[in-house]
């Protein structure tokens, strides 16, 4: 079916301007332990991600919701933002990250660690464990585009949590969502769902997320940056965002983004990704019957920018792109993930569909324009 997308502006509860909000209501009413803060769990090394090896916290065997919250729950942290000093953990603004690696790495989202689109002083973002611990953190680096970032804060005592596969995680599949909901207390709050949908996607001029998880587990002001969870505890993704007036209908970035977008920032300290110059839509099998394409997946080319690298390599408009470099294309998340793995300036064979003739052509990225 077609690729529903949500406007990133109509998504307001996992917000920090909100998250503060409460926060400011349970200080003026005297919540005596705020240390639970606003965190949720989520993602981690892994094999393919920061490293979390054989330690890292998630079963191999299915386990039960309390056995999973139990596990997960002690890798979780709040993050605060803008803290007063004399209570650390008062702060302007409240969100969620966990432990993505064995190096101090954690994983939250880039509306967290800024307010108004700015990024706040790296000596202002904590981190609150569940054990009541406040640690100052660095912001190691951001991807507000995917609306991701990665702290940075060692010596603590806790196991990575685990990336799940998306590719092989079911539609109806069970997900637990833990995260300190609207502040509420030292304790996380743990709801359950199923996956509703995948491939879902945010699309604003300076949030673009294809690959997106949709639940219906229930998600709050307080989940920012924190995931789903598989009933193995491995994290499918970090949740990000809702629908204003819903219930139901929440999003999570999806573990191969997250993946993908640590590693570069913990490679480069931004993520540098290609530039091709398209606008595209997604094949189905519907739209594939509909214009007789000869495949029913890939990314059909709708536009082409004059002067763009897929013009001057010679893309057209109805060219069905299946391959880029090594990555097969199947989705537009899978589009968007080549090319946040090819940076600026390389060239990588891209293969497409004109007609009913398979091509090959080779395409040297371009820097991606900047966004106001």
């Amino acid at each position: 079916m077609p690729r529903r997308l949500v406007p990133f502006a109509a998504i307001p509860l996992l917000f920090l301007v909100v998250i503060a909000a409460f926060a400011c209501d349970s200080d003026d009413n005297g919540d005596a332990d705020r240390s639970g803060g606003t965190g949720a769990v989520t993602n981690s090394g892994g094999e393919s991600g920061g490293g979390g090896g054989q330690d890292a916290v998630a079963g191999q065997q299915a386990g039960s919701v309390a056995d999973i919250a139990e596990r997960a729950g002690e890798s979780v942290v709040r993050v605060g933002v803008n803290c007063r000093p004399d209570a650390p953990t008062m702060c302007e603004g409240t969100g969620s990250g966990w432990l993505y690696d064995d190096d101090g790495h954690f994983i939250t989202n880039n509306h967290v660690v800024t307010l108004d689109g700015q990024l706040a002083n790296p000596q202002s973002v904590t981190i609150t464990t569940l054990s009541g611990r406040v640690e100052e953190a660095q912001v190691v680096g951001r991807d507000p585009q995917t609306d991701l970032a990665v702290l940075e804060r060692d010596g603590l005592d806790m196991d990575p949590l685990e990336l799940a596969s998306v590719e092989e995680t079911r539609i109806g599949s069970p997900v637990i969502a833990i995260g300190y909901a609207l502040d509420l207390g030292n304790s996380p709050s743990v709801t359950t769902g199923v996956v509703s949908a995948k491939e879902r996607a945010i699309f604003e001029p300076a949030v673009q997320i294809y690959g997106l998880l949709q639940t219906d587990a229930a998600i709050n002001p307080g989940n920012s940056g924190g995931p789903l969870l598989d009933s193995s505890g491995r994290v499918l993704g970090v949740n990000t965002a809702t629908i204003q007036g819903t219930q139901g209908i929440g999003f999570a970035i999806g573990a191969d983004t997250v993946r993908a977008v640590a590693t570069e920032i913990l490679d480069k300290g931004s993520v540098d990704r290609g530039f091709l110059g398209i606008g595209f839509q997604e094949v189905t099998a519907g739209l594939a019957d509909e214009l007789d394409l000869p495949v029913d997946e890939g990314v059909r080319v709708e536009e082409v920018a004059a002067g763009s690298p897929a013009d001057e390599a010679g893309l057209r408009q109805g060219d069905i792109i299946v391959r880029v470099d090594d990555t097969d294309i199947r989705f537009t998340s899978d589009l968007t993930l080549a090319l946040l793995m090819e940076a600026p300036g390389e060239t990588v064979p891209v293969e497409y569909y004109r007609g009913n003739d398979r091509e090959s052509v080779d395409v040297t990225l371009g820097e991606p324009p900047s966004t106001p």
